[in-house]
């Protein structure tokens, strides 16, 4: 070590456990002398306390995290294109969603979810899903039953990330309240 007069300034320690009265202990306290002001008081503190203190070497904010804010979805143009092809949101207020759809599928005399793919158009390729944040959701008790029912088939053919038309119409009550957006991932590769 330099002392406190010497051209290159003082450097943080690391003290490794040193036990109280060995020679350790006295290496660390004769270290802490040749700190000045509070990090000479810190340093003799280190040494009183006799635990491990490391120095990282890194700062504080290695250790934060930050959301990023930024997607390629909905992006149309350029290398990578995967614009939106629809957002999807029901509201069922207080009814049960399964009840609501069940009743809506009697009254238009549709017998099985299945059957909708006769009724409505799909995307015909596979979708990128995303959950939407900032919903305007379809009233299932003011909106026109074809209107709600085509909502219900593409929902019922999506997970939370993956739409995809060759699966199986699965309504339950966490498909029919999912709120999400598709997008055409027809370029994009990962």
């Amino acid at each position: 070590m330099y002392p406190v007069d010497s051209a290159r300034p003082p450097v943080r320690s690391a003290i490794a456990r040193p036990a109280v009265g060995s020679a350790s202990a006295e290496h660390a306290s004769t270290h802490a002398r040749w700190f000045s002001g509070a990090g000479a008081r810190h340093a003799r503190d280190i040494a009183a306390m006799g635990r491990s203190y490391l120095n990282s070497g890194g700062p504080r904010s290695r250790t934060r995290t930050q959301h990023i804010g930024a997607t390629l979805l909905g992006a149309d143009e350029g290398q990578v294109s995967c614009p939106l092809v629809i957002s999807l949101a029901l509201d069922f207020g207080t009814r049960d969603p399964l009840a609501a759809v069940n009743a809506l599928l009697r009254r238009a005399r549709i017998r099985e979810p299945e059957a909708l793919r006769e009724r409505f158009a799909l995307p015909a390729e596979p979708c990128i899903c995303r959950e939407w944040r900032e919903p305007v959701p379809l009233s299932v008790a003011t909106a026109g039953a074809d209107e709600v029912l085509a909502q219900v088939l593409l929902l019922g053919l999506c997970t939370p990330h993956h739409f995809d038309p060759r699966r199986p119409v699965l309504l339950t009550r966490t498909s029919l309240t999912r709120r999400l957006q598709l997008y055409a991932g027809r370029s994009f590769y990962a």
